[in-house]
Protein backbone atom coordinates (compact mmCIF):
# COMPACT_ATOMS: atom_id res chain seq x y z
CA UNK A 1 0.00 0.00 0.00
CA UNK A 2 2.54 2.40 0.85
CA UNK A 3 4.60 1.71 -1.97
CA UNK A 4 1.81 3.22 -4.44
CA UNK A 5 2.07 6.58 -2.27
CA UNK A 6 5.69 6.88 -2.93
CA UNK A 7 5.27 5.94 -6.62
CA UNK A 8 2.55 8.78 -6.89
CA UNK A 9 5.03 11.10 -4.96
CA UNK A 10 7.81 10.85 -7.24
CA UNK A 11 5.65 11.17 -10.66
CA UNK A 12 4.98 14.38 -9.49
CA UNK A 13 8.57 15.00 -9.18
CA UNK A 14 9.96 17.12 -12.00
CA UNK A 15 13.89 16.09 -11.48
CA UNK A 16 13.77 12.65 -10.86
CA UNK A 17 11.90 9.18 -11.98
CA UNK A 18 11.19 6.20 -10.53
CA UNK A 19 13.74 4.02 -12.35
CA UNK A 20 12.82 0.19 -10.92
CA UNK A 21 10.23 -1.68 -8.69
CA UNK A 22 11.09 -4.42 -5.86
CA UNK A 23 9.59 -6.80 -4.16
CA UNK A 24 10.12 -10.52 -2.90
CA UNK A 25 6.67 -11.04 -4.43
CA UNK A 26 7.03 -10.37 -8.01
CA UNK A 27 3.63 -10.22 -8.70
CA UNK A 28 3.45 -7.45 -6.56
CA UNK A 29 6.41 -5.47 -8.11
CA UNK A 30 5.21 -6.29 -11.70
CA UNK A 31 2.06 -4.84 -10.27
CA UNK A 32 3.17 -1.61 -9.07
CA UNK A 33 5.68 -1.69 -12.16
CA UNK A 34 2.58 -1.68 -14.30
CA UNK A 35 0.66 0.60 -12.99
CA UNK A 36 3.37 3.11 -12.75
CA UNK A 37 5.10 2.59 -16.15
CA UNK A 38 8.12 1.90 -14.37
CA UNK A 39 10.63 -0.38 -16.51
CA UNK A 40 12.89 -2.18 -13.66
CA UNK A 41 11.34 -4.97 -11.67
CA UNK A 42 13.19 -7.03 -8.65
CA UNK A 43 12.69 -9.55 -6.47
CA UNK A 44 16.55 -9.45 -5.60
CA UNK A 45 17.30 -6.71 -3.27
CA UNK A 46 21.18 -7.17 -4.08
CA UNK A 47 20.46 -6.96 -7.91
CA UNK A 48 18.83 -3.52 -7.42
CA UNK A 49 21.43 -2.17 -5.82
CA UNK A 50 23.76 -2.99 -8.37
CA UNK A 51 21.88 -1.32 -11.02
CA UNK A 52 23.66 1.96 -12.17
CA UNK A 53 20.34 3.65 -12.83
CA UNK A 54 18.95 4.15 -9.07
CA UNK A 55 20.35 6.73 -6.98
CA UNK A 56 17.98 6.74 -4.35
CA UNK A 57 16.13 3.48 -2.61
CA UNK A 58 13.03 3.89 -0.89
CA UNK A 59 12.15 1.79 1.39
CA UNK A 60 8.79 0.46 2.49
CA UNK A 61 8.93 -2.75 4.08
CA UNK A 62 7.53 -3.77 7.44
CA UNK A 63 9.29 -1.66 10.09
CA UNK A 64 11.47 -4.29 11.96
CA UNK A 65 12.93 -4.97 8.43
CA UNK A 66 13.73 -1.24 7.31
CA UNK A 67 17.41 -1.44 8.77
CA UNK A 68 18.60 -4.38 6.24
CA UNK A 69 17.68 -2.87 3.22
CA UNK A 70 18.78 0.83 4.52
CA UNK A 71 22.27 -0.69 5.67
CA UNK A 72 22.65 -2.50 2.02
CA UNK A 73 21.77 0.59 0.20
CA UNK A 74 23.88 2.81 1.92
CA UNK A 75 26.90 0.48 1.74
CA UNK A 76 26.19 0.45 -1.98
CA UNK A 77 26.30 4.09 -2.20
CA UNK A 78 22.45 4.96 -2.58
CA UNK A 79 20.45 8.09 -0.83
CA UNK A 80 17.85 6.87 1.60
CA UNK A 81 14.20 7.46 2.46
CA UNK A 82 12.98 5.22 4.54
CA UNK A 83 9.72 4.98 5.77
CA UNK A 84 8.48 6.08 9.48
CA UNK A 85 9.54 4.66 12.47
CA UNK A 86 13.31 4.74 11.08
CA UNK A 87 13.19 1.21 12.77
CA UNK A 88 11.98 -0.29 15.63
CA UNK A 89 15.47 -0.57 17.44
CA UNK A 90 17.46 2.46 18.39
CA UNK A 91 20.68 0.79 18.09
CA UNK A 92 19.82 -0.17 14.21
CA UNK A 93 18.37 3.67 13.67
CA UNK A 94 21.85 4.42 15.24
CA UNK A 95 23.84 1.93 12.71
CA UNK A 96 22.09 3.44 9.53
CA UNK A 97 23.04 7.41 10.64
CA UNK A 98 26.39 6.29 11.44
CA UNK A 99 26.63 4.00 8.36
CA UNK A 100 24.92 7.12 6.25
CA UNK A 101 27.56 10.12 7.70
CA UNK A 102 30.51 7.59 7.33
CA UNK A 103 29.83 6.84 3.60
CA UNK A 104 28.93 10.85 2.66
CA UNK A 105 24.82 9.91 1.53
CA UNK A 106 21.41 11.37 2.66
CA UNK A 107 19.49 9.60 4.67
CA UNK A 108 15.82 10.87 5.05
CA UNK A 109 12.56 9.26 7.21
CA UNK A 110 9.09 9.89 6.27
CA UNK A 111 7.88 12.85 8.13
CA UNK A 112 5.41 14.26 5.65
CA UNK A 113 3.05 16.19 8.42
CA UNK A 114 6.45 18.45 8.88
CA UNK A 115 5.26 19.85 5.06
CA UNK A 116 1.85 20.66 5.52
CA UNK A 117 1.82 24.50 5.27
CA UNK A 118 -0.59 24.58 8.63
CA UNK A 119 2.23 22.64 10.61
CA UNK A 120 4.75 25.09 9.17
CA UNK A 121 2.94 27.84 10.02
CA UNK A 122 1.97 26.66 13.46
CA UNK A 123 6.23 25.62 13.91
CA UNK A 124 7.09 28.96 12.93
CA UNK A 125 4.59 30.74 15.35
CA UNK A 126 5.73 29.07 18.15
CA UNK A 127 9.59 29.65 17.52
CA UNK A 128 8.23 33.23 17.10
CA UNK A 129 7.07 33.35 20.57
CA UNK A 130 3.03 34.12 19.38
CA UNK A 131 1.62 31.48 22.36
CA UNK A 132 4.58 33.23 24.56
CA UNK A 133 4.98 30.50 27.54
CA UNK A 134 3.39 27.10 26.57
CA UNK A 135 2.08 25.62 28.74
CA UNK A 136 0.30 22.22 27.30
CA UNK A 137 0.39 20.90 24.20
CA UNK A 138 -0.82 17.22 23.09
CA UNK A 139 -1.29 14.88 20.16
CA UNK A 140 -3.95 12.61 19.65
CA UNK A 141 -4.48 9.59 17.71
CA UNK A 142 -7.32 8.16 18.15
CA UNK A 143 -8.39 5.92 14.38
CA UNK A 144 -9.95 2.48 14.01
CA UNK A 145 -8.20 -0.43 12.06
CA UNK A 146 -10.20 -3.69 11.22
CA UNK A 147 -8.80 -7.11 12.54
CA UNK A 148 -8.86 -7.58 8.91
CA UNK A 149 -6.00 -4.71 8.68
CA UNK A 150 -4.28 -6.54 11.33
CA UNK A 151 -4.13 -10.23 9.35
CA UNK A 152 -2.72 -8.41 6.37
CA UNK A 153 0.41 -9.42 6.02
CA UNK A 154 0.86 -11.57 9.26
CA UNK A 155 3.37 -8.62 10.82
CA UNK A 156 1.37 -5.25 11.80
CA UNK A 157 0.63 -5.46 15.62
CA UNK A 158 3.65 -7.43 16.42
CA UNK A 159 7.02 -6.66 17.81
CA UNK A 160 9.12 -8.62 15.76
CA UNK A 161 8.18 -6.65 12.89
CA UNK A 162 6.18 -3.86 13.40
CA UNK A 163 7.85 -3.04 16.80
CA UNK A 164 5.01 -1.94 18.64
CA UNK A 165 1.25 -1.03 17.81
CA UNK A 166 -1.12 2.20 17.57
CA UNK A 167 1.95 4.12 18.70
CA UNK A 168 4.76 3.19 16.86
CA UNK A 169 2.82 2.37 13.64
CA UNK A 170 0.02 4.91 13.84
CA UNK A 171 1.07 7.61 15.97
CA UNK A 172 4.30 8.38 14.86
CA UNK A 173 3.28 11.34 12.69
CA UNK A 174 1.66 13.01 15.30
CA UNK A 175 4.50 12.37 17.89
CA UNK A 176 6.85 13.32 15.23
CA UNK A 177 4.80 16.87 14.88
CA UNK A 178 4.82 17.35 18.58
CA UNK A 179 8.44 16.64 19.26
CA UNK A 180 9.54 18.66 15.97
CA UNK A 181 7.32 21.83 17.44
CA UNK A 182 8.06 21.67 20.91
CA UNK A 183 11.20 20.48 21.52
CA UNK A 184 12.96 17.56 23.47
CA UNK A 185 11.10 15.59 26.35
CA UNK A 186 12.68 15.86 29.37
CA UNK A 187 10.32 13.09 30.80
CA UNK A 188 7.37 10.69 30.41
CA UNK A 189 4.91 8.30 31.89
CA UNK A 190 3.39 6.06 29.74
CA UNK A 191 0.76 3.36 29.81
CA UNK A 192 -0.24 1.10 27.06
CA UNK A 193 -2.71 -1.90 26.47
CA UNK A 194 -4.52 -4.26 23.85
CA UNK A 195 -8.55 -3.35 24.46
CA UNK A 196 -9.42 -4.77 21.38
CA UNK A 197 -7.80 -6.57 18.81
CA UNK A 198 -6.23 -9.88 19.28
CA UNK A 199 -2.23 -8.40 18.59
CA UNK A 200 0.91 -8.69 20.09
CA UNK A 201 1.41 -5.05 20.92
CA UNK A 202 -0.67 -1.90 22.32
CA UNK A 203 -3.58 -0.59 20.48
CA UNK A 204 -4.33 2.12 22.94
CA UNK A 205 -1.78 4.00 24.61
CA UNK A 206 -1.47 7.52 26.29
CA UNK A 207 1.72 9.37 28.27
CA UNK A 208 2.36 12.01 30.12
CA UNK A 209 5.45 14.29 28.54
CA UNK A 210 7.74 17.12 30.40
CA UNK A 211 9.06 18.75 27.68
CA UNK A 212 12.78 20.40 28.35
CA UNK A 213 10.96 23.61 28.42
CA UNK A 214 8.74 22.93 31.50
CA UNK A 215 5.40 22.58 29.54
CA UNK A 216 3.58 19.63 29.79
CA UNK A 217 2.14 17.27 27.53
CA UNK A 218 0.46 14.30 26.30
CA UNK A 219 -0.17 11.77 23.77
CA UNK A 220 -3.01 9.46 22.71
CA UNK A 221 -2.63 6.67 20.35
CA UNK A 222 -5.22 4.11 19.81
CA UNK A 223 -6.39 1.91 16.85
CA UNK A 224 -9.63 0.82 18.59
CA UNK A 225 -11.67 4.01 18.28
CA UNK A 226 -14.20 3.38 15.56
CA UNK A 227 -15.31 4.85 13.28
CA UNK A 228 -11.95 6.71 13.00
CA UNK A 229 -11.20 10.46 14.47
CA UNK A 230 -9.10 13.00 12.96
CA UNK A 231 -5.55 13.42 14.04
CA UNK A 232 -4.80 16.16 16.20
CA UNK A 233 -2.36 17.98 17.67
CA UNK A 234 -2.98 21.32 20.23
CA UNK A 235 -0.81 23.96 21.77
CA UNK A 236 -1.81 26.19 24.41
CA UNK A 237 0.05 28.83 26.01
CA UNK A 238 -0.68 32.47 28.45
CA UNK A 239 -0.27 34.34 24.83
CA UNK A 240 -3.09 31.72 22.53
CA UNK A 241 -3.85 28.28 21.33
CA UNK A 242 -4.18 26.74 18.14
CA UNK A 243 -4.96 23.08 17.01
CA UNK A 244 -4.37 20.98 13.99
CA UNK A 245 -6.61 18.62 12.70
CA UNK A 246 -5.55 16.04 10.00
CA UNK A 247 -3.55 18.82 8.51
CA UNK A 248 -5.91 21.77 8.68
CA UNK A 249 -5.68 24.60 11.25
CA UNK A 250 -9.09 24.75 13.13
CA UNK A 251 -8.15 27.13 16.80
CA UNK A 252 -5.83 29.93 15.93
CA UNK A 253 -6.30 32.46 18.86
CA UNK A 254 -3.67 35.08 19.71
CA UNK A 255 -4.56 37.31 22.44
CA UNK A 256 -4.37 40.71 20.20
CA UNK A 257 -4.35 39.54 17.08
CA UNK A 258 -7.96 38.38 17.34
CA UNK A 259 -8.68 40.43 13.96
CA UNK A 260 -6.51 37.73 12.00
CA UNK A 261 -8.34 34.25 13.30
CA UNK A 262 -10.57 33.99 10.48
CA UNK A 263 -8.48 34.68 7.65
CA UNK A 264 -5.87 32.37 8.90
CA UNK A 265 -8.74 30.00 9.80
CA UNK A 266 -9.53 30.33 6.13
CA UNK A 267 -5.77 30.10 4.84
CA UNK A 268 -5.05 26.77 6.32
CA UNK A 269 -7.99 24.92 6.37
CA UNK A 270 -7.15 21.96 3.80
CA UNK A 271 -7.11 18.93 5.25
CA UNK A 272 -4.82 16.73 4.47
CA UNK A 273 -6.92 13.05 4.04
CA UNK A 274 -7.73 11.60 7.39
CA UNK A 275 -6.65 7.79 7.56
CA UNK A 276 -8.41 7.50 10.43
CA UNK A 277 -10.53 4.69 9.37
CA UNK A 278 -9.02 3.64 6.59
CA UNK A 279 -4.99 3.96 6.21
CA UNK A 280 -5.45 3.97 1.75
CA UNK A 281 -7.79 7.77 2.73
CA UNK A 282 -4.35 9.95 3.03
CA UNK A 283 -2.77 12.18 0.00
CA UNK A 284 0.33 11.46 -1.24
CA UNK A 285 1.22 15.30 -1.98
CA UNK A 286 2.95 16.12 1.59
CA UNK A 287 5.10 12.44 0.62
CA UNK A 288 6.16 14.32 -2.20
CA UNK A 289 7.14 17.37 -0.86
CA UNK A 290 9.44 15.73 1.18
CA UNK A 291 10.69 13.46 -1.62
CA UNK A 292 11.58 17.07 -3.55
CA UNK A 293 13.30 18.57 -0.79
CA UNK A 294 15.28 15.09 -0.83
CA UNK A 295 16.32 15.68 -4.18
CA UNK A 296 17.14 18.99 -3.97
CA UNK A 297 19.70 18.26 -0.72
CA UNK A 298 21.20 15.37 -3.26
CA UNK A 299 21.67 18.30 -5.69
CA UNK A 300 22.70 20.92 -3.18
CA UNK A 301 25.19 18.31 -1.17
CA UNK A 302 23.25 19.36 2.30
CA UNK A 303 21.23 17.81 4.83
CA UNK A 304 17.22 17.22 4.13
CA UNK A 305 14.64 18.83 6.26
CA UNK A 306 13.85 15.58 7.91
CA UNK A 307 17.39 13.51 8.86
CA UNK A 308 17.74 10.44 10.32
CA UNK A 309 18.12 11.60 13.52
CA UNK A 310 15.06 13.46 13.45
CA UNK A 311 13.40 9.75 12.89
CA UNK A 312 15.40 8.56 16.09
CA UNK A 313 13.98 11.35 18.04
CA UNK A 314 10.11 10.06 17.82
CA UNK A 315 11.44 6.33 18.20
CA UNK A 316 12.99 7.12 21.59
CA UNK A 317 10.11 8.78 22.56
CA UNK A 318 7.87 6.10 21.36
CA UNK A 319 10.09 3.26 23.04
CA UNK A 320 10.21 5.39 26.05
CA UNK A 321 6.45 4.92 26.37
CA UNK A 322 6.95 1.14 26.15
CA UNK A 323 9.66 0.66 28.73
CA UNK A 324 7.08 3.22 31.20
CA UNK A 325 4.23 1.05 30.74
CA UNK A 326 6.54 -1.92 31.00
CA UNK A 327 7.84 -1.20 33.91
CA UNK A 328 5.31 1.40 35.73
CA UNK A 329 7.84 3.94 35.93
CA UNK A 330 8.35 7.38 34.93
CA UNK A 331 11.66 7.05 31.56
CA UNK A 332 14.18 9.88 31.38
CA UNK A 333 15.04 10.70 27.77
CA UNK A 334 18.47 10.81 27.11
CA UNK A 335 18.31 12.85 23.50
CA UNK A 336 16.53 15.84 25.77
Amino acid sequence: MIGRFHAQAIRGLTDAELVAVCDVVRSRAEALAAAFGVPGIFTDLAALLASPDVDVVVIGTPSGLHHVAALAAIEAGKHVIVEKPIDIRLDRADAMIRAADERGVVLSVVAQKRFEQAAVFLKQAVDGGAFGRIAFADASVKWWRSPGYYATGGWKGTWALDGGGALINQSVHQIDLLRWIMGPVRSLYGRAATRVHRIEAEDTAAAVLEFESGALGIVQGCTASYPGHAAALSITGEKGSARLEDGALTEWKIAGREDEESEVLARFAAVSGSGGGDPTTISSKGHELQFRDVVAAIREGRQPLVTGRDGRDALELILAVYESSRTGKPVELRSA
